[in-house]
């Protein structure tokens, strides 16, 4: 918590100097009635200074919230005055416009404002200051800059609607039915009675019918339902803005604008929770950590201990990254969300491929804005690109599915992410066994 005190600048504290060189000039030409003068001056000034009551300005940990699909940061910020006073309060934080309100405060007063966020996973706080007139509107005094500390931000999952069901299910029990035979999913055969089968399977309809004598009792035989195993891999390597000539280093990117990262954070959000919520069970790979690994489970809790992996994921010079494809749950679909600048995301997913896992690959590259770079810059850009394409097409032509998540900002012709995995639930067959 932040603490700041007002600092006093009344606008009677002109009148110190003038008062002190008329009492001086008073007592030097022994004129009583310029000492008044000067006497009174000061008498001004020490009635308005106990006029302004002291008040402080409290800051707190900032916290967010959901607003119609959008995350919000939420600013606390509690007043203090001994004495009624107005205080006009501004908060601010990076990417988002200030936000002010002029309020009366005689004793604790607490306010809460709302910010807009663009970026998810560690964010800069907020700062919060003001001014402070007493009651009598006479005297005036600043309330110094306090700042909070950063704020975690959650991604915020999409509605995604209908997705594919994964070729290979496990399990013994799931909302997907199988070619296995088990109990609880549709009907495979009607079978003379054998042993392992259970006495509440018997039909007698069928029985009736193929054996009157009851020689043989007949028992209706199921497909087995399982679930699906989802690995989504987050690429959190690197971050690209929206502008190209923060790639090289050159320039911070805009807060209020998202990075690969973020989108990134989205597509994984939006995933986790559409097949968890469907029964399903979710793991999480961070390619740029070498131990961050969420093993698949299922539930609200494991839905939440996934949305906190995602918030803290980020690009991180200092730690060692994965030198090889990471090993994972036999028969586990892989969602592999990347930016797709490099080898290292292509490679792993080639691997995976070549072990017998369903591979989906998400580019998250975001739509590039601002001015493109010319000479060398926009040489590198465009060798970039054609290089990042042609590995997009080698992922293709390996039977991997290739989703450009950021298609509608960039004006893409194409379904959106949406669409396309509509598509691919609708067209490709899928939760067989």
């Amino acid at each position: 918590m932040a603490v700041g005190e007002a600092r006093r600048a009344s606008g009677a504290a002109l009148l110190l100097a003038p008062g002190i060189v008329v009492c001086i000039a008073g007592v030097l030409l022994s004129r009583a009635d310029v000492v008044l003068v000067g006497a009174a001056l000061l008498g001004t000034l020490v009635l308005a200074r106990r006029g302004l009551p002291t008040v402080t300005l409290d800051v707190d940990e900032p916290t967010t919230r959901d607003d119609a699909g959008d995350r919000r940061l939420v600013a606390p910020v509690v007043l203090t005055s001994a004495a009624p006073a107005a205080v006009l309060v501004r908060v601010a934080s990076p990417g988002a416009d200030p936000v002010g309100a002029l309020v009366a405060v005689d004793g604790v007063r607490e306010l809460t404002a709302s910010l807009p966020l663009a970026r998810t996973g560690r964010v800069p706080g907020y700062s919060a200051n003001g001014i402070v007139w007493s009651e009598a509107l006479d005297t005036v005094a600043l309330l110094p800059e306090s700042r909070s500390g950063d704020a975690i931000v959650l991604p915020v999952a999409r509605r995604l609607g209908e997705v594919p069901v994964p070729q290979r299910l496990r399990g013994l029990s799931g909302p997907h039915g199988s070619r296995r035979p088990g109990a609880g999913g549709d009907l495979r055969d009607v079978h003379p009675f054998a042993p392992g089968d259970r006495m509440r399977g018997i039909d007698w309809r069928a029985t009736a019918r193929r054996s009157p004598e009851l020689d043989e009792i007949y028992v209706r035989r199921t497909h087995a339902t399982s679930e699906a195993h989802v690995v989504v891999v987050l690429d959190s390597r690197d971050d690209m803005a929206q502008d190209i000539a923060t790639w090289t280093g050159f320039g911070e990117p805009r807060p209020d604008r998202p990075g690969s990262l973020d989108l990134a954070r989205s597509a994984a959000a939006s995933l986790s929770t559409t097949f968890l919520r469907r029964g399903d069970r979710v793991g999480l790979v961070d390619l740029g950590r070498s131990r961050a690994q969420l093993r698949p489970g299922a539930g609200e809790r494991h839905l939440r201990r996934i949305m906190h992996a995602l918030a803290l994921a980020r690009p991180d010079d200092g730690s060692v990254g994965r030198t090889r494809a990471p090993a994972l749950q036999a028969g586990a679909t892989v969602a592999l969300l990347s930016t797709f600048l490099d080898d290292d995301a292509a490679e792993a997913a080639l691997v995976w491929v070549a072990r017998g896992h369903e591979v989906w690959a998400f580019d998250m590259l975001p739509a590039v804005g601002g001015v493109l770079p010319d000479g060398a810059t926009g040489l590198a850009w465009r060798v970039l690109r054609l290089e990042r394409a042609l590995r997009l097409e080698r992922l293709a032509a390996a039977g991997i599915t290739v989703v450009d998540w950021s298609a509608p900002e960039r004006a893409v012709p194409g379904p959106s992410p949406e669409q396309h995995l509509r598509m691919m639930a609708r067209v490709r067959p899928g939760g067989r066994r």
